[in-house]
């Protein structure tokens, strides 16, 4: 019965099975206290804008002091980006940072839900939302192209959409982004072409 269906033939070139080209990878694998900039990413030049002390502790990293944000150069402004966080203590991720002062930051904290644009060191809220509960460990997912950033706590149905960035829209690092919270952790950072 199961080898008497005909080949599929012709299909070549229909389907892009290999999906988007991953432009960042790190899933933080590396001895305890090593430091992002002394660490190397699975896919990406590795660690090197930004002025915090950030540090892979039992294969995750975490925030140890220094400034606000760490993050790695794409080669892209225009990315799908994911991140696992392991609770909601006001830490997160950025997009197209050029310094503590400059770039986009999505983080939750508690059951609040922000996406900040920071400009010249003033914070805006741009987009906020309440979820319906402390998601404890969560993934966020984000997406900035052109003018446009989505970001989502994934399985939450929630999302925040904000349709005018302009501010750095062509920068193309992207990272870790914490409010001084000390020990909060990422894992799997990962960044790609947009889909």
């Amino acid at each position: 019965m199961y080898g008497t269906l005909p080949a599929l033939t012709g299909l070549s070139g229909m389907l892009d099975v290999a999906g988007p080209t991953v432009l960042l990878l790190d899933n933080f694998t590396d001895a305890d206290a090593t430091l992002l900039t002394d660490h190397t990413m699975d896919i990406g030049p590795g660690w090197s804008v930004g002025s915090g002390v950030f540090e892979i502790q039992s294969g995750q990293a975490t925030w140890d002091s220094g400034g606000r944000f760490l993050a790695a150069d794409a080669g892209n402004a225009d990315v799908d980006l994911q991140c696992h966080l392991g609770d909601s203590s006001s830490y997160g991720v950025v997009v197209r940072c050029t310094d503590d002062d400059n770039g986009w930051v999505v983080y939750v904290e508690a059951i609040q839900f922000y996406l900040f644009e920071i400009n010249g060191g003033s914070f805006v809220v741009r987009a906020a939302d309440t979820l319906d509960s402390d998601p404890g460990a969560h993934t966020l997912e984000l997406q900035a192209d052109g003018a446009s950033i989505v970001a989502t706590v994934a399985g939450t149905g929630h999302s925040l959409l904000y349709a005018f960035a302009a501010l750095n829209q062509t920068v193309t690092t992207h990272g870790l982004y914490s409010t001084t919270a000390v020990g909060g952790h990422w894992d799997n950072f990962l960044v790609t072409e947009l889909a």
